[in-house]
């Protein structure tokens, strides 16, 4: 303030100095007077913006550049389109959460209902009301709240019973006695020991990719254990599959979502996990054993050639280069489809499209969209892409992919196509 008043007084004796003299006056400087005092090293924004600064009495009007200067800048009020539009999606967005948590949480939860506007809107990212809504898509928890404490308790007894049963340790003084032949030498199938080292070796295996799965993600170390019992007695309920390798990815989102929620204990987060990756596996086994089918009767060949022919049908263009480049739908759809995208997103984006995955009637069309999806999202860059360039987009989407925009192209595509098909249908009666 003391520079803006030494300046107020160098202007008025600037002033009466011109006035007794004939000298022509100097062209006026170009460069702000903001920038000035900032040259004289003065901040012009230190200055209080709630009062004016006084001038000093009896030197005279300041000049019209100083006296800019020194009165505060008021900025007109003006509305901010965008700002109003982001408050508008943030209320909009609020009155959809609450609306889903309504459905949630009514004594009879109307699951067709429920899964609809999570498939439209997605589902309000708070732990709990992921946690629930995927046990009820998963058909673990009842629609009714009356049945809750009957049918949840009884599904987690009986899965530590099945660890009771099948994980065995033969040093356990809980374990029967065993017979004089059976000892640890003895490798025959109805061996306990025997049975034990079988166990030994699967778990082995499971362990290495269980350390594996989302090795950037601390907090999955603390999971370890529990997925690797989950995946234990899977594989010793299903010995026509038992465990293979990409098991862990589709169980690794349950353990980690139900573990967020401080409603459960780790033991009931780890037998909720349990039954609900048995229920997708229902849809699932086919991919992980190629002589075995799906639910509706298809091999993985099928699903494949099903998926290419969408292609083919949705975006001819895409499917013509792919083929002119040798880029086979089993380099990419295989994988995207086994694992549910678990390798081409990150956790959170992950965890947004499994929330569509589980909301819908079926899991084969959802995964063949979220895909088609994928493609025509990237297909500017694919169609100029070579072999090489092709596949590390593919396979390696976690930088550049809006899970919300795929989603919602996801059933824009699905809702063309179904259009098509009543058309068609339409049509040829």
């Amino acid at each position: 303030m003391d520079r803006a008043m030494e300046l107020v007084e160098m202007h008025a004796d600037e002033k009466n100095h011109k006035k007794h003299t004939k000298e022509s006056p100097e062209p006026t400087s170009t460069r702000p007077i903001s920038n000035t005092f900032r040259a004289h090293g003065h901040d012009t924004r230190s200055a209080s913006k709630n009062s004016p600064p006084k001038l000093i009495p009896n030197s005279g009007p300041p000049s019209k550049e100083v006296q800019t200067v020194l009165e505060p800048k008021v900025k007109p009020q003006t509305s901010n389109p965008v700002s109003a539009v982001e408050s508008s999606l943030h209320a909009e967005r609020m009155q959809r959460a609450q609306l889903y948590q309504r459905y949630l949480h009514a004594n009879v939860v109307d699951i067709n209902l429920l899964s609809r506007h999570a498939r439209a809107y997605g589902i309000p990212s708070m732990a709990s009301v992921r946690a629930r809504s995927w046990k009820l898509f998963c058909k673990y928890f009842p629609v009714s709240r009356a049945d809750y404490d009957i049918v949840v308790p009884a599904h987690r007894q009986q899965y530590w019973k099945l660890v009771g049963e099948l994980d065995i340790d033969p040093h356990s003084t809980s374990q029967p006695e065993s017979t004089e032949n059976d000892h640890p030498l003895n490798t025959s199938n109805d061996s306990v020991w025997g049975q034990f080292f079988s166990d030994e070796n699967l778990k082995a295996e499971i362990r290495r990719d269980v350390q594996r799965t989302h090795s950037d993600i601390h907090r999955f170390r603390a999971l370890e254990k529990q997925m690797l019992r989950i995946l234990f007695i899977y594989a010793r309920r299903h010995r026509d599959i038992s465990y293979r390798q990409g098991m862990n990815e589709l169980l690794a989102p349950f353990l980690f979502v139900f573990s967020e929620t401080s409603l459960e204990s780790i033991d009931d987060v780890e037998a909720d996990s349990f039954f609900c990756f048995c229920h997708i596996m229902k849809g699932m086994r086919h991919f992980f054993d190629p002589k075995l089918r799906s639910e509706n009767g298809g091999t993985v060949e099928q699903e494949l050639v099903n998926f290419e022919a969408l292609v083919s049908f949705r975006d001819p263009q895409i499917a013509r280069h792919f083929e002119r480049i040798g880029v086979d739908v089993r380099y990419y759809a295989l994988r995207w489809f086994r694992l549910w995208f678990s390798h081409e997103l990150d956790l959170a984006s992950l965890l947004t499209l499994w929330d569509s995955i589980l909301a819908s009637d079926e899991y084969r069309p959802s995964l063949h969209y979220l895909g088609l999806a994928l493609l025509v999202s990237k297909r500017h860059l694919l169609l100029n892409a070579d072999f090489t360039e092709t596949m590390k987009l593919l396979l390696n989407s976690k930088v550049d992919t809006d899970v919300h925009a795929l989603m919602r192209l996801a059933q824009d595509l699905r809702w063309k196509s179904d259009s098509l098909h009543d058309h068609g249908t339409k049509a040829n009666k």
